[in-house]
């Protein structure tokens, strides 16, 4: 249902992109500025950098305790709560101010990007070790413990020590073994994921009327229209406007399905 794909912007110049038929168009963008947590709301727009869309999951929430040297990273998986932290970026004239919201806490505002002096930090993504992250203080770790009930810091990859390579599992050599390889921030694997609108309704099809699933709890970055169900299980190369992608591997799904996205209540697996 769902396709991780890579910003392919450095391979038109190395390999010619096979024709090119309309599929679909986008629907929906997504941008999360804090992993797991809520998508930007009312975007309509995002702008690619080297790790995907900007501001898309450059910011993460990690266990406050160490083990063996390093912080790691806390989603929906354990702490179901996330998904009740709203996201907004406000403009001001000192710059751009990200806030978070949850029930019955007072908003948090913080710079998007870490201070000048922030301490780094060693921290994990997966199999993904001894990462350099940015602390972003003790007030944001404050109100996250609070909200999450659970002692955390946050995290950011905003600065100039950040490297962490895109998953080497289903990267293609030629991408892989290029200088300056693909780079990722928080995101589990790849910078984008993508859905179809088709497949969710085909999914929710086959499932009880009291069962429905809404998109999101899939996270997508992008959602098309326009084409069959699943049809996006088949492509291997997307372009989107002048950026062009890499279909790199569906995405294995995890409980983070079966967690109302509005409430945190968690139901049955599918």
């Amino acid at each position: 249902v769902c396709l991780l794909a890579l910003p392919l912007w450095f391979y038109r110049s190395r390999r010619a992109l096979p024709r090119a038929a309309v599929a679909g168009h986008v629907k929906e963008v997504n941008i999360f500025p804090v992993k797991s947590c809520r998508p930007l709301a009312g975007n309509t727009e995002a702008f690619l950098d080297r790790f995907g869309f900007e501001g898309d999951r450059r910011l993460m929430v990690v266990d406050a305790e160490v083990y063996g040297g390093q912080h790691a990273f806390l989603t929906q998986r354990q702490l179901p709560r996330m998904c009740l932290i709203s996201t907004e970026i406000r403009s001001n004239t000192g710059g751009q101010t990200l806030v978070l919201s949850a029930p019955k806490t007072e908003p948090l505002e913080l710079a998007p990007s870490p201070a000048a002096n922030a301490k780094l930090k060693y921290v994990r993504v997966w199999s993904d070790n001894r990462l350099v992250a940015a602390d972003m203080g003790d007030e944001a770790a404050a109100w996250l413990s609070g909200v999450l009930r659970h002692k955390c810091r946050l995290v950011s990859a905003s600065h100039s020590r950040w490297q962490r390579q895109v998953d080497a599992s289903y990267t293609p050599w030629f991408i892989r073994w290029r200088w300056r390889a693909p780079q990722v921030s928080f995101a589990d694997g790849y910078p984008l994921l993508l859905i179809s609108s088709a497949s969710l309704e085909e999914l929710n099809r086959k499932l009880p009327a009291n069962a429905q699933l809404p998109m999101n709890r899939f996270r997508p970055n992008i959602v098309v229209d326009g084409c069959e169900p699943f049809a996006e299980d088949s492509w291997r190369v997307v372009r989107i406007g002048d950026s062009v992608f890499r279909v790199v591997k569906g995405c294995s799904r995890c409980n983070i399905t079966t967690t109302d996205q509005a409430t945190s209540s968690q139901g049955a697996a599918l």
